[in-house]
């Protein structure tokens, strides 16, 4: 693993950054997900450092540390991209965004070390596996007119969740484990499902949002119009395949084990620091 300081020119770019509002709008609002669940990621992640052994669990710390500084970047880059949506007529999203905060917030103060680390392995068994999806340009490719430079974000972005997969799976084994394999196999679970529901639930609410000040001036016939293209739009979700998802259920998941998206490698190389 290796820390990438890409830069992306969004001087440019609009909230409606290919020919598809409504898609636009419903990635736009994936945003607010990095935004946020980055810092939670690295606090727990820190919390975690704290309780391992510098000797027998150096290699470990030494990743948690790489990984922490890819999650920075990826915070600091997608809020840009969010502040961009926000500052272009849609204040009125400050309160979904600050409510999702909190929450993290909350959960900092409020659950226990290995609650905290099952969320963080859902919600990166999540991601890593939905890698392939940008990564290999499965949604690039039914993208019109779309913003390079978003583009290359998300390429990025997923290419390194990918890369440091790993990670918060190793530290859920060493740390959150506890009360047996069965125990531990379904706080995994929870955690998949508490993470995925959560910051979905965000996204959906913070789209909903954004597609409400689109269609506030459309006619009935332009409303219905925009509304089917939002339900295809939603087709194109960065979730994992079925395949994938299956295989992340099992009691012996091991993301090490997951295959790689076939432009992984290229992708790495386009962006090495």
């Amino acid at each position: 693993m290796q820390v990438r300081y890409p830069t992306f020119d969004f001087s440019h770019t609009e909230p409606h950054w290919n020919t598809n509002k409504e898609l636009s709008q419903f990635i736009n609002a994936g945003n607010i997900i990095p935004t946020y669940i980055e810092p939670f990621l690295i606090k727990v992640m820190r919390k975690a450092r704290a309780e391992l052994d510098p000797v027998a669990d150096a290699e470990l710390i030494a990743d948690i540390d790489t990984f922490n500084k890819q999650e920075a970047q990826h915070m600091k880059v997608h809020r840009e991209m969010l502040t961009l949506v926000r500052d272009n007529g849609y204040e009125g999203m400050v309160p979904i965004e600050k409510a999702y905060e909190a929450d993290y917030e909350r959960f900092l103060k409020e659950k226990p070390l290995n609650w905290l680390l099952a969320y963080c392995e859902g919600f990166e068994a999540f991601g890593s596996t939905a890698a392939e999806k940008w990564v290999d340009g499965h949604i690039e490719d039914r993208i019109e007119g779309a913003d390079p430079e978003i583009v290359k974000m998300f390429r990025w972005h997923l290419a390194e969740e990918f890369e440091h997969r790993t990670v918060a799976h190793r530290v859920y084994q060493r740390l959150g484990s506890q009360g047996g394999p069965v125990r531990a196999y379904l706080r995994r679970l929870r955690g998949l499902y508490d993470a995925a529901t959560h910051m979905t639930g965000y996204s959906v609410k913070l789209c909903d949002f954004l597609i409400s000040v689109d269609q506030q001036n459309m006619t009935p016939e332009e409303k219905a119009a925009s509304d089917e293209r939002l339900k295809q739009a939603k087709k194109l979700r960065a979730a994992p395949s079925m395949k994938n998802l299956v295989r992340i259920l099992m009691p012996w998941y091991d993301p090490a084990h997951t295959t790689p998206p076939r432009r992984y490698e290229s992708a790495l190389v386009e962006y090495a620091a």
